[in-house]
């Protein structure tokens, strides 16, 4: 009879720890991970955006933390650069760092018309202005260059405007040795001694290096050049533009 009553009192025992050994625990969900992103930009002070919607201000360098673990795009912008794009993988408590040189922005204008200074009126403008690529008189004081010619008509040649204007606009020109203006070669450094302010006319065979008033280097080339039935002389100029400031790149 006592083993009947020791068997009743341990049966719901077995039983109930049977059912704990065979229930389902739930899953545990992780928590999710992050990791930090360490940019560096050539030249400095430019933005760039995380996956398009997040916007940081950089001069340089700067850090961003807790970027979720796995891979984001990346767009460095700057005004006076090409927009850069990548993407970089973040792991989790690591630092990803990445070092971007930004190519620069340049822009090609012409051929461009520029007249003689000499017989020349309103409609047929002899001064150009580097940045916009447009032409204006040669009185204007915002223009870099223009195409000179004297009262004798035995003068001519694409100058500086300040050799004949009251401007300070300096722009000085030196000689690439090649035709291909757009070649992406990048500019020598300026050198006032071996710059000079005045280039020939009808020299087709090779394009100019050019440094502005403000800092800006570019390129200039007579493309063509010709007169008005026997009259007034003009050339057609191309031109690369370098948007940013003491940039020598071309590409």
């Amino acid at each position: 009879m006592k083993k009947y009553l020791a068997l009743l009192i341990f049966l719901p025992i077995i039983f109930f720890i049977a059912s704990c050994t065979d229930s389902t625990t739930d899953p545990v969900t992780s928590a999710t991970e992050y990791g930090t992103f360490y940019l560096e930009t050539a030249p400095s002070y430019a933005q760039f955006f995380v996956d398009a919607d997040t916007q940081f201000k950089v001069s340089n360098e700067d850090t961003v933390k807790n970027l979720t673990v796995g891979t984001h795009t990346i767009v460095v912008k700057n005004d006076n650069y090409a927009d850069t794009s990548f993407t970089v993988t973040i792991s989790a408590n690591k630092l990803t760092t990445s070092t971007i040189t930004l190519s620069p922005k340049t822009v090609v204008y012409g051929p461009i018309k520029i007249w003689e200074t000499t017989g020349t009126g309103v409609s047929q403008p002899s001064g150009l202005i580097l940045s916009t690529g447009t032409t204006a008189s040669s009185s204007n004081a915002a223009i870099d260059m223009l195409y000179y010619s004297n009262s004798a008509s035995s003068t001519y040649d694409l100058r500086s405007s300040d050799l004949i204007t009251s401007t300070a606009r300096k722009t000085r020109f030196k000689a690439a040795g090649t035709s291909n203006i757009t070649d992406g070669a990048a500019a020598p450094a300026f050198d006032a001694a071996t710059w000079t302010n005045k280039i020939p006319d009808r020299d087709t065979t090779q394009y100019y290096f050019v440094y502005d008033y403000d800092g800006h280097y570019a390129k200039v080339k007579v493309a063509s050049y010709g007169d008005n039935s026997g009259q007034e002389a003009y050339v057609n100029v191309q031109i690369v533009y370098n948007k940013a400031v003491g940039e020598k790149r071309f590409k």
